[in-house]
């Protein structure tokens, strides 16, 4: 019997599941808070129950609804930075709201909004937006942290996460023509920058693999799996760019299993010899088969770092390198910390994923 995760990713490949297994498929896009994405792709499909379709439609309503509202906060974030001589640049489901095709913009379910500036626009960026009624929920101090801030708005749907660099490890996550490389995009009156194709899926690789420890854990990511499908699937992908920006053989793991994940869940086509090598195709084969078993992630995660020993340290010296090249003090040693920092990371990592991981 196919696996409730295998019968979510055929309907998105178009192929309903039998009609006594609905209920588990319903339950796991919802998890992965990718039903109103699951509605966009049955539209019109044959083998849906009339109860189901009533369900999802009702569920794509809604979140037109508020993707609009958030999209109204975007735009009102991004007008008073222009005001203030600030271009940001979207990442993530930011990005997705301002470009691509508007169905896929109904379908994305938002947490939180993720916008990046200039390390030397950080205080000013945050005066403006807590003038305009946000106030901090968390605030990070330094030059090391990727979000400085996290700020809430009461009646907002959305919190907005202030960046000064991209999630990732310090140095593999900078992209040195990142704005010269970015489109300018109309965000409801104001304008940000949106990433080109491949970096944007190659900072979504580094948020989940690395930021979330997704690599690790084996968690999966539907959301930005479905991201990830639509830029594969785009022409104008830059492939030579994205394999340009891999430095270790540990992040190319991660990204060639990400994209096989990807491609698995969307239908979508890899290039000839892509998703190609057995390590990746193995890790693939893992997060499918948690998704049944969750009790296999410790040992899983425990073999993974095992058979990754050999690259760690190449891996653990551009980390190590890149935090010099950016910060004025070196970076610290990922696997140095004190032993609360060890633990709260292995919490947050293994104990209490982020909303949609599955």
């Amino acid at each position: 019997m196919r696996s409730r995760i295998d019968l979510l990713a055929g309907c998105f490949r178009g192929q309903p599941p039998p009609e006594n297994r609905w209920l588990p498929v319903l339950a796991i896009a919802n998890r992965g808070l990718v039903t109103a994405r699951l509605a966009l792709a049955l539209e019109g499909a044959a083998g849906v129950p009339e109860q189901v379709g009533v369900f999802l439609a009702d569920v794509l309503r809604r979140n037109r609804q508020r993707n609009q509202a958030v999209r109204d906060q975007l735009g009102d974030a991004v007008r008073r930075l222009n005001a203030i001589g600030i271009e940001p640049v979207l990442l993530k489901g930011a990005a997705g709201l301002v470009d691509g095709a508007p169905p896929l913009r109904d379908g994305r379910i938002l947490c939180d909004l993720d916008i990046l500036v200039r390390p030397s626009e950080t205080d000013a960026a945050l005066t403006t937006l807590m003038a305009a009624g946000y106030r901090l929920f968390r605030r990070r101090q330094g030059e090391t942290p990727h979000a400085v801030a996290e700020l809430v708005r009461g009646g907002e749907r959305a919190t907005i996460d202030l960046h000064q660099r991209p999630p990732g490890p310090p140095g593999m996550a900078e992209i040195a023509d990142l704005r010269e490389r970015a489109s300018s995009a109309a965000a409801a009156g104001g304008r940000a920058l949106v990433p080109d194709g491949a970096s944007r899926l190659y900072l979504l690789v580094l948020h989940d693999q690395f930021h979330d420890g997704d690599y690790w854990s084996g968690r999966l990511n539907l959301r930005h799996l479905l991201d990830i499908g639509d830029l594969i699937g785009d022409e104008a992908l830059d492939w030579a760019r994205l394999d340009g920006f891999v430095r270790t053989a540990v992040v190319r793991n991660a990204l060639d299993t990400e994209l096989i994940d990807a491609a698995w869940l969307t239908g979508a086509s890899l290039p000839e010899g892509a998703g190609r090598r057995a390590w990746p195709r193995l890790q693939h084969r893992r997060r499918r088969m948690q998704v049944a078993c969750p009790g296999l992630m410790l040992p899983l995660a425990a073999a993974t770092a095992l058979c990754e020993a050999p690259n760690l340290a190449a891996h653990r010296r551009e980390i190590r390198s890149g935090g010099r090249r950016l910060f004025a003090d070196p970076a610290p040693r990922p696997r140095l910390g004190p032993l609360a920092d060890r633990l709260v990371r292995f919490k947050d990592v293994f104990l209490t994923p982020a909303a949609g991981k599955l």
